[in-house]
């Protein structure tokens, strides 16, 4: 049975003034005159940066901590709060799945790991954009983590640091002027810049470090590290020019940010440990969140040196034996070999996260991703109910855990003994397998199953986004029902308006089993924890 479908017809242009402040909206984030010596590794720190355009939009809003997510980020990336390229996430106008309005960009985010804490919670996420050019990093193509959005240098020559910039993929790039002793914001927003010095262990043993602090005023502190000539502990365009040292919020929680060399040589810093401590608490207090990478010698090319997992640890009492113990870890897949449905070389297909409940039990969830492959489709040759057209690197479509779990019990349901069943792991396995028009489970293709289907962009220009497709009732808080899908063509405009379309497409299926806590309405574990989580404090020790 089919559900009905809407189609919405959206600008690219909200309003026709914005289009004069789109031109001026693209700058040139610069660190140096040495290109090649720009670590703008979003994650890592990591130098060799052969373009120094950054080609994040600039924003000029509000500058979100690296410790928490973006507004309105969920998992699969529900697009409520997000900017739209002019106003950012302190106004303007906001679409769901979002595409940018200003340039037509495909953005999303996700949120992997949520610490609960004192005062505020750690959060790792990820934010995607679908335009060329970016920085390939340690991290997937076209995706970068809050964790180590570095602050820049805007400059040609030299290492005068009159303009500071803050570049998110999530919330685009704030600029701040000095004005005297601080860095006021371009934006109209009250966070700004100055300078310090910080004594901490970055790795290596403590020193006292020069550093940036930008403010947030009556919240938070984000301390980045500057540029010295004096001491020589941080050199000019080296990985800790610009790194995030540490996150401190006004009651004094802090997040303490540590690099490794996994290689041995200055071009393969890493994060290594970021360590959340509460205002006051010893070392076995608050929680660590760990990072490990694929070896920078592995056998598989595309890996090498890549973000493998991501493990929270906190100090628990088990077996009258205290320790740090694994309590949540999110664990990524990268596309290697040559290109096919999945996408390409070093593209994030699939992100599995888990936490720990009672007994030690694991609480698992999965989600895909694929994109698109230079493909311009005058037809349905792959016969998955999309004409689509995109060039490499470009989201083609986002399967939510929701999905794939209710598809792996179907799968499951249909098969006549237990050799052929397969575990959740096993049937992600299986649908990454699938082509596009591929079988998920008995006549429903596995297209069928996306939330999100991006199935069109420009292929000349900025490349924006010409059609997507979404399961109208999923993301966070979606019913637990078959849901309408929406059809959205990105083009210029008058304001969006809704009118009945033929075409149907599949169902969102979203279900859950009480059993875990999640009732009638099923949530992604990044918006809800399952029931029996860790709640984010320790037990009482003796």
């Amino acid at each position: 049975m089919h559900a009905s479908l809407h189609r919405i017809l959206s600008p690219l242009l909200i309003a026709s003034f914005m289009a004069a402040v789109c031109v001026l909206l693209f700058g040139t984030v610069v660190r140096a005159g040495d290109c090649s010596l720009v670590p703008c590794d979003p994650s890592t720190g990591e130098c060799g940066s052969a373009d120094c355009a950054n080609r994040v939009p600039i924003n000029d809003s509000r500058v979100v901590a690296p410790d928490t997510e973006p507004p309105g980020s969920c998992a699969g990336g529900d697009g409520t709060g997000w900017w739209i390229g002019v106003g950012g996430p302190s106004g303007g106008t906001v679409t769901t799945y979002p595409v940018n309005y200003a340039y037509g960009h495909k953005q999303m985010s996700a949120t992997d790991l949520r610490v609960e804490l004192p005062g505020r919670d750690f959060a790792l996420s990820r934010s995607y954009m679908s335009t060329s050019g970016l920085h390939e990093g340690s991290f997937a193509k076209n995706w970068q983590l809050n964790v180590g959005t570095y602050l820049h240098r805007v400059y040609d020559t030299g290492t005068s640091d009159n303009v500071l910039r803050v570049s998110s993929y999530a919330t685009g790039a704030s600029t701040f002027t000095k004005s005297g002793s601080v860095w006021k914001p371009n934006g109209p927003h009250s966070q700004y810049i100055e300078t310090d010095t910080l004594s901490i262990d970055i790795g290596g043993g403590t020193q006292t470090y020069n550093v940036y602090v930008l403010v947030e005023p009556g919240q938070w502190k984000a301390y980045y590290g500057r540029y010295d000539s004096g001491s020589g502990l941080i050199g000019q365009n080296s990985w800790k020019d610009g790194a995030v040292f540490r996150v401190a919020d006004w009651h004094g929680h802090t997040k303490s940010y540590k690099y490794a060399d996994i290689a041995g040589t200055s071009t393969t810093m890493r994060l290594e440990t970021i360590t959340c401590t509460p205002s006051g608490g010893g070392s076995n207090d608050g929680a660590k969140v760990i990072f490990a990478w694929h070896s920078t010698d592995h056998a598989t090319t595309e890996l090498r040196g890549a973000l493998e997992k991501v493990t929270v640890q906190r100090y628990t009492l088990e077996s009258s034996t205290w320790a740090w113990r694994d309590v949540q870890k999110a664990e990524y897949l990268y596309k290697t070999g040559s290109n096919d449905h999945l996408g390409s070389t070093r593209d994030l297909i699939q992100v599995s996260k888990s936490v720990r409940v009672d007994h030690g039990q694991w609480y698992d969830t999965i989600e895909q991703y694929r994109y698109h492959n230079t493909i311009n489709e005058g037809s349905d040759s792959d016969s998955d109910g999309f004409l689509e057209k995109g060039s490499p690197n470009q989201l083609k479509a986002y399967i939510a855990p929701e999905q794939i779990e209710y598809a792996a019990e179907q799968f499951n349901a249909a098969q006549e003994n237990d050799s052929t069943r397969l575990t959740l792991a096993g049937y992600a396995t299986h649908l990454r397998g699938l082509a596009d028009g591929g079988s998920a489970y008995g006549s429903i293709k596995l297209m069928a199953l996306a939330a999100n289907v991006v199935a069109r962009y420009k292929t000349t220009g900025s490349l924006e986004v010409e059609e997507q497709y979404l399961q109208s009732a999923c993301g966070c808080g979606g019913g637990g029902r078959r849901a309408p899908r929406s059809r959205s063509s990105c083009r210029s405009g008058p304001r969006p308006r809704t009118r009945r379309h033929p075409r149907a497409r599949g169902r969102c299926a979203r279900r859950r089993a009480r059993s875990r806590g999640c009732g009638v309405r099923p949530s992604a574990p990044s918006c809800r924890r399952p029931h029996g989580a860790p709640s984010g404090t320790a037990p009482a020790r003796p």
